[in-house]
């Protein structure tokens, strides 16, 4: 897997490509080269804590889940006596830490909205906000090659995302600073395997709680002497997009604008006139 990180002043852009070789378990019948999940989480202040600190579990104040979904789970039409009546549609889905009263965990709060004639209704509430309560989005683009299914095949795989920079911590001095990062992916080969990264990540066991953020931003090894938090970058400076620079002349400059008003005048009038003729 390669990633790819870039930023403006409005986002952090981060793409991931990697190749799988998919092989058909026919012992599944909803095997598919589209079976896996891309998982991301970020501890803003990185203090190896995931913490909610305005106990509003929809503004994203430090903690910050990302997890695309590759494949549908469920059934979207499901029989009225089924016992249980579940769909997760396709996309991405925002996670952000719950410490309201009674509870301290991970609750989704956005993701694909409402589908017609399907039991998914989209997930409820104001959906993300930023600390200072305004919505943000995250957005997205997912794609592999080649299409179809076929078993054997070495598919290429592409996920991109922005995340908004209103999220990233700055210093006293106004500067951002970098966030606790990892992410995962689990993929189907021909049974279910999990890929991670960091390796810290293989003896996590599925326990999401307030100390699991010192997973992140430990992906030393992927840089000699790189302390693998995410560096959101600084504002790039504005700068001119070319074209040449000059005194205008004023008059040069309206009266072909003057002359285009006096000529819709008249154009009017004329017309006005012809109309009162008849």
């Amino acid at each position: 897997m390669d990633l790819y990180a870039m930023n403006d002043r409005q986002y952090v852009y981060l793409g991931f490509s990697w190749t799988h070789q998919w092989n058909n378990d026919t012992a599944t019948s909803d095997s598919s080269p589209d079976k896996y999940a891309l998982f991301l989480a970020f501890d803003f202040n990185h203090n190896r804590l995931f913490e909610d600190n305005d106990t509003f579990a929809n503004t994203i104040d430090d903690g910050l889940g990302l997890a695309y979904l590759g494949f549908p789970i469920g059934d979207p039409n499901p029989p009225s006596n089924a016992w249980i009546k579940l769909y997760i549609p396709v996309g991405l889905y925002v996670i952000s830490w719950n410490a309201t009263a009674g509870t301290d965990n991970a609750q989704v709060i956005g993701g694909p909205g409402p589908i017609p004639n399907t039991i998914w209704n989209g997930v409820k509430g104001p959906g993300p906000l930023d600390p200072n309560g305004n919505a943000v989005s995250f957005p997205y683009a997912a794609s592999r090659s080649p299409s179809g299914k076929t078993s054997g095949l070495l598919y290429t795989y592409t996920v991109e995302l922005a995340v908004p920079k209103v999220l990233f911590h700055r210093s006293e001095d106004l500067t951002f600073d970098p966030a606790g990062f990892g992410f995962f992916l689990s993929q189907e080969t021909n049974s279910m395997d999990l890929w991670t990264w960091p390796s810290d990540l293989n003896t996590w066991n599925w326990q999401i709680d307030r100390e699991s953020a010192q997973l992140l931003g430990v992906l030393g090894d992927l840089v000699p002497g790189s302390t693998g938090l995410l560096d959101p970058g600084e504002d790039p400076p504005f700068v001119p997009v070319g074209g040449a620079t000059f005194s205008p002349d004023k008059l040069g400059i309206i009266l072909p604008w003057l002359g285009v008003l006096a000529l819709s005048a008249a154009v009017t009038v004329a017309a006005s006139s012809r109309r009162r003729r008849k």
